[in-house]
C-alpha cells in the first residue's frame, strides 16, 4: 500500500483512472447493497441444509458450455493466452487450484487452461452481481466471500471444505487481490489453502500468471499433496517458493522472447542455452512511468475497482520480525495534503 499511495501521489493519470474507477465500485456496492445482505444470509443458511449435489451436477455439465463463451469474450478483447507448462491432470478427486493474481482475465483464462469445473472463491460480489462477468459465475457456481466480514470468511471456508468433500474442485486465488507490487513475487499469505488441502485430503494445483498488455503467459506446477509431517508455516513458505518461480519461469522467457520472438517450444528445447544469455531489460531502458501505466492498463480492463481498499484485503504476518522490518525498512513522508504516509525503503 505504501508504494501505490506514494505512486498515486505522483502521477496524475494514475490518480484519476482510479478516481473513476472507485466512483463506479461505489456506486455498484450501493445498487446492490440489500441483495448482498440476503445473499450473505443464504450462504450462511446453505452450511445447514444437505449439499446440493444435483444442482453441481448440472454446474459441471454447462461448464463446457459457459467455457467456450468465456474463451470468445477473452479473444473478442483481444487476449491471446501462451501456456508454458498445460496443466495435466493426474487423478479423479478434486484439487485446489491455485493461481496468482494480476487483474481482470486470470479468471477467465485460468478456466480455459484448466478445462475442468471449479467452484471460484471470489470477493467482490458488489461488484460482480448484475453484470456479464457475474452471470458467467453464478451460472457456473461461485463462492463469495464479504472479506470484511471474519464470519462470512469462516463460513466461506466451511463451503469450501464440503464442496472438496463433495467431489468439486476449487479455485482460490492465494494473494487475495491484485498482485500489484513493483517487486514482490507473491504476496504473504495466510494458511487457509494448506489447513484446507490437509483436512481434505486433496492435492493443490498451483498456477502461475504473467500479464504484458494482451498477453497471458500460463504456467502450471505439478500437483501435489502438502506433507502433513511438515507444520503450516514450512508448507505455506513452499508453496510461495512453488509459485514465485513460476512466476520467474515466464518472466525469464518473456524477456527471451520479447528479444527474439522465440516460441515456447523453441526455447523449452534449448532453455540452457537461453539462460547463457542475457535477455532482462536495462534499468535504463525502462521508462520512470513504466509501472504506474502498467497498474492504469489493469485497471482500464476492469475499472469498477478500488486498489487502496483492496490492499486491506493483503495478507500481513503478525509475528515480531515482520513487524521489524516492516518499521525497519520505512520512512515517514508528509504529503502536500498534510497527512502521513508511511514509505518503504
Amino acid at each position: 500500500m505504501i508504494n501505490l499511495e506514494e505512486l498515486i501521489l505522483n502521477n496524475n493519470e494514475l490518480y484519476n483512472a482510479l478516481e473513476k474507477s472507485k466512483k463506479r465500485r461505489y456506486n455498484a456496492l450501493n445498487k446492490n447493497k440489500e441483495y448482498l445482505v440476503i445473499s450473505k444470509q443464504k450462504r450462511e443458511q446453505a452450511l445447514s441444509m444437505p449439499y446440493p449435489k444435483l444442482e453441481m451436477d448440472k454446474a459441471k455439465k454447462r461448464f463446457i458450455i459457459l467455457c467456450e463463451l468465456m474463451r470468445v469474450i477473452t479473444r473478442l478483447n483481444n487476449m491471446k493466452t501462451y501456456e508454458y507448462n498445460p496443466y495435466k491432470k493426474k487423478s479423479e478427486k478434486p484439487v485446489i487450484f491455485v493461481p496468482t493474481h494480476i487483474g481482470k482475465y486470470d479468471i477467465e483464462i485460468v478456466y480455459e487452461c484448466i478445462r475442468e469445473h471449479a467452484l471460484l472463491l471470489s470477493g467482490t460480489e458488489d461488484r460482480m452481481h448484475g453484470t456479464l462477468n457475474g452471470w458467467f459465475l453464478e451460472k457456473n457456481g461461485v463462492n463469495y466471500v464479504d472479506r470484511s466480514d471474519k464470519n462470512d470468511r469462516s463460513n466461506a471456508i466451511l463451503k469450501q471444505k464440503r464442496d472438496l468433500l463433495n467431489g468439486v474442485n476449487i479455485m482460490w486465488f492465494i494473494e487475495g487481490t491484485w498482485n500489484i507490487s513493483e517487486n514482490q513475487l507473491i504476496y504473504d499469505t495466510s494458511y487457509s489453502i494448506i489447513k484446507t488441502a490437509l483436512e481434505c485430503d486433496v492435492e493443490i494445483v498451483p498456477v502461475g500468471l504473467h500479464q504484458i498488455d494482451n498477453k497471458m503467459f500460463v504456467n502450471f506446477g505439478k500437483s501435489y499433496k502438502p506433507d502433513a509431517n511438515k507444520d503450516l508455516k514450512e508448507l505455506n513458505q513452499e508453496l510461495r517458493d512453488t509459485l514465485a518461480t513460476l512466476k520467474w519461469e515466464l518472466y525469464e522467457y518473456y524477456e527471451a522472447f520479447l528479444k527474439t520472438g522465440v516460441s515456447i517450444e523453441d526455447y523449452k528445447k534449448n532453455i540452457d542455452l537461453f539462460k547463457k544469455c542475457s535477455f532482462s531489460s536495462k534499468r535504463e531502458e525502462i521508462d520512470d512511468d513504466y509501472w504506474a501505466k502498467y497498474i492504469i492498463k489493469r485497471v482500464s480492463e476492469w475499472p469498477i475497482t478500488d486498489l487502496i481498499e483492496e490492499c486491506d484485503y493483503m495478507y500481513h504476518p503478525k509475528d515480531d520480525a515482520h513487524k521489524f522490518f516492516d518499521e525497519f525498512n520505512s520512512i515517514t513522508m508528509t504529503k502536500k495534503d498534510g497527512k502521513i504516509l508511511k514509505k518503504r525503503i
